[in-house]
């Protein structure tokens, strides 16, 4: 049993339609406890995350996750940094991200 993940915690992300993570890391972490309490992922709780990385889609159930594509927020991060360091100006960046829907998720009703 996962010390962080309690039955009253289950019961609290039960009555949500939707979790979303940080990162694929810890969806891919949830869904297995979700599932052991019970909660039936995307027919219950829709999971999404951040990444889009290798565990979104060896996941038992492939995760629904945001994507920046292929740009690179390190190096995108770096470049900004080193030039900020060297006394250039720099403005914020926005990148686009892109969600790459697959089976740990489902349309929410409004």
């Amino acid at each position: 049993k996962h010390e962080l993940f309690t039955e009253e915690l289950a019961q609290k992300i039960a009555e949500c339609s939707a979790v979303v993570c940080y990162n694929d890391e810890i969806a891919f972490s949830l869904i297995p406890l979700l599932q052991a309490h019970g909660i039936r992922v995307p027919q219950d709780v829709s999971v999404v995350s951040f990444d889009n990385s290798s565990l979104s889609d060896v996941s038992p159930v492939k995760i629904t996750s945001l994507s920046y594509g292929n740009q690179n927020i390190g190096r995108t991060s770096a470049e900004l940094l080193i030039r900020r360091i060297a006394g250039e100006t720099v403005e914020s960046q926005t990148l686009r991200w892109t969600l790459m829907e697959k089976e740990s998720s489902r349309p929410i009703e409004i």
